[in-house]
């Protein structure tokens, strides 16, 4: 009868350990690779209806807000909601303080520094004055001179030679809810904003609706969606993130989602 030598008994050994292993790693390397929390940030202000601000950071709401937290839950990811002002969460994202929050790429120096998720909205800027007096962005850019509602901070390139001479003015407010106020209380001849942030306010406000018509976009449509921190477990994590974004494009669950705060989707 053939007997195996102690060598022999080794080999075996060390040959079975060896398919255990290259088995496991095949086993471990299909495996979804998934972070187990992401941390988010939301500013003081919020920015309606992207992210409506709550009392609590972990309460608030918004379009941006809802598809990370179906996201991450059909994913398996815990998400942890905090607050940050916009320069401080640009300054730590991808540190354990904070793994992802809510850009575009056009709005960022040095975009190639980060990881983008796809786009989730194309937004642009618009006119927005009363049905009885339309304003378009051609009539902006006209020699007329005209008071528009700005928000505080933000620039308007497209308008940047009106407002260097003069012809137009700005009257500048901390909200964009604060300007449509100031042209429903004829303060202002036009407001300059975003188009879904309008359309939420007038959503949200009748006499909004009734009063104010929205000009076509002046500026180029930018894809906003979610900027993550620049790390190796965020960047296997993406196209799992991706292809779920995907499929809630795909059997109209954003679009759900969308319409529920501002009623019609922008063209």
């Amino acid at each position: 009868m053939y007997t195996f030598s102690t060598h022999h008994l080794r080999c075996i050994c060390i040959a079975f350990i060896l398919c255990l292993l290259l088995a496991f790693a095949g086993h471990s390397a299909a495996q979804p690779v998934r972070p187990d929390k992401l941390i988010a940030s939301i500013g003081p202000q919020g920015w309606p209806p992207f992210l409506i601000r709550a009392e609590k950071p972990e309460d608030s709401s918004g379009i941006m807000l809802e598809v990370l937290r179906r996201i991450t839950q059909r994913t398996g990811v815990q998400l942890q909601i905090v607050e940050y002002p916009e320069k401080r969460a640009m300054a730590v994202l991808g540190s354990d303080k904070l793994h992802v929050y809510f850009k575009s790429p056009n709005w960022v120096h040095n975009p190639q520094r980060y990881l983008w998720s796809d786009t989730v909205l194309d937004i642009a800027e618009v006119v927005i004055s009363r049905r009885a007096v339309p304003y378009s962005p051609d009539d902006i850019a006209s020699d007329q001179s005209l008071t528009l509602g700005t928000v505080l901070g933000f620039l308007y390139p497209e308008f940047s030679d009106g407002f260097m001479s003069g012809r137009l003015s700005r009257s500048d407010c901390s909200t964009p809810y604060e300007s449509l106020r100031m042209l429903q209380l004829r303060r202002v001849d036009a407001v300059l904003d975003c188009e879904y942030v309008t359309r939420y306010y007038m959503q949200n406000n009748p006499s909004f609706r009734d009063e104010f018509v929205i000009s076509k976009p002046y500026t180029p449509k930018h894809g906003y969606g979610f900027v993550f921190g620049n790390t190796q477990e965020l960047a296997d994590y993406l196209p799992i993130f991706n292809a779920e974004l995907a499929r809630m494009k795909k059997n109209g669950e954003l679009q759900e989602i969308i319409e529920r705060y501002i009623g019609s989707t922008p063209k």
